[in-house]
Formats: structure tokens, C-alpha cells, sequence
């Protein structure tokens, strides 16, 4: 076999190579998708991850609307009561107020 077959060969199996390379990379890059084992245990620990978050968060969300309900419930009749009461001490003050200016 003459060198310049050989050189033919060796540039053309350099070339299909190389081209059946970039195309096999191509795919994968253009997949999305890494298929490793490390890469899919970590993948579903974020969405593991997530998830746990989620819950958390809709926890977080239904004690704070139940202590927002709570304090509704409870405090504002609290507040309502000592301002009526505040009110009627008033009510005294002002009646005695009147009554020691007619003694006066």
C-alpha cells in the first residue's frame, strides 16, 4: 500500500471521527438530560428538596392566618371591652366633675 492511500485513510477516518464526535455531543448537549447516576441522585434531592420547602412554606402560611384569626378572635373583644370601659370612667369623671361645681 502506497503511503499517499495511507495518508487518504488516516485523514478520512480523522474526519468521520471527529464529525461523529461533534454530533454525538451535540445531542447530548442539546438534550438537556446528563445521564450519570451522581447527576440523577442529585436531581431528585432538589426536588426533594423542594418539595420539603413547599410544605413548609403552606405550613408557615396556615399558622400564620390561624394566629392572625386568633388574634382577631380574642384581642379585639379584649380592646373593645377596656374602651367602653374607658368610656364609662369618663362618663363618671365628667358627672362628678359637674356635681363638684354645683357644691362649689
Amino acid at each position: 500500500m502506497d503511503l499517499v492511500w495511507l495518508g487518504i485513510i488516516v485523514t478520512v477516518a480523522i474526519a468521520l471521527s471527529s464529525g461523529l464526535a461533534t454530533v454525538l455531543t451535540s445531542r447530548r448537549i442539546g438534550s438537556g438530560r446528563v445521564s450519570t447516576s451522581q447527576a440523577d441522585d442529585l436531581w431528585q434531592q432538589t426536588q426533594a428538596m423542594l418539595a420539603s420547602m413547599q410544605r413548609r412554606a403552606e405550613r408557615a402560611e396556615d399558622q400564620r392566618d390561624k394566629l392572625m384569626d386568633l388574634q382577631e378572635q380574642q384581642t379585639m373583644p379584649v380592646l373593645e371591652a377596656i374602651s367602653q370601659s374607658q368610656k364609662h370612667v369618663l362618663g363618671l369623671l365628667t358627672e362628678l366633675a359637674g356635681r363638684m361645681e354645683k357644691s362649689s
